[in-house]
């Protein structure tokens, strides 16, 4: 309901807004657009409707916020060269079946990249993207229940990779600073 920033002189937040029309945000479901300055979450209303957020984080004011009509958005990464937000996506219809999606941020509306089927769902709070190399990254379970680690190609939706993975992987983070040094001079 609170958002805010990180002072980093004295630990404390400064609260830039108080939503009183946030109930929640779902887990692994925020990124941050760094080209605008947008925190994007999913989440619900105080009516219990998931909606998409876009958040200003120089005044704390919502710029955005559709409604999210019969899906579930997870594991949110933002693609700065693209200006593309990304994720997996669930229809209610068929929860059972996970797809890779570009969402539109000012409609909600997904376009399907892949169907991966062989997914039965992802790790939440597991994901990362790299930003030079366009690779969508997320740590799952497939249908097998073995635990992966999915790489995927942001721009065609193909899986890259999904190599075994029993290691214990509680958050993943990826070194963007040459991208980044590059990207924003």
């Amino acid at each position: 309901k609170y958002f805010g920033e990180l002072n980093t002189n004295n630990g404390f937040i400064d609260l830039l807004n108080n939503f009183s029309n946030i109930s929640g945000m779902i887990l692994g479901g925020a990124t941050y657009n760094s080209n605008t300055g947008k925190f994007i979450m999913f989440g619900t209303d105080i009516y219990s409707d998931y909606r998409l957020w876009s958040i200003n984080t120089t005044n704390g004011l919502i710029e955005s916020n559709p409604l999210v009509n019969h899906s579930y958005l997870g594991e949110l990464q933002y693609d700065v060269k693209k200006n593309k937000l990304y994720c997996l996506y669930r229809d209610i219809s068929n929860v059972y079946l996970t797809y890779f999606a570009e969402i539109d941020t000012l409609t909600a509306e997904p376009v399907i990249l892949n169907t991966l089927y062989d997914l039965s769902g992802p790790i939440c709070g597991s994901s990362v993207y790299d930003q030079a190399k366009g690779i969508f990254i997320f740590k799952g379970v497939d249908t097998s229940q073995t635990q992966r680690l999915f790489l995927i190609n942001s721009t065609t939706g193909q899986i890259i990779s999904n190599s075994p993975s029993s290691d214990i992987i509680r958050d993943i983070k990826c070194d963007n600073t040459i991208f980044a040094k590059e990207f924003y001079q």
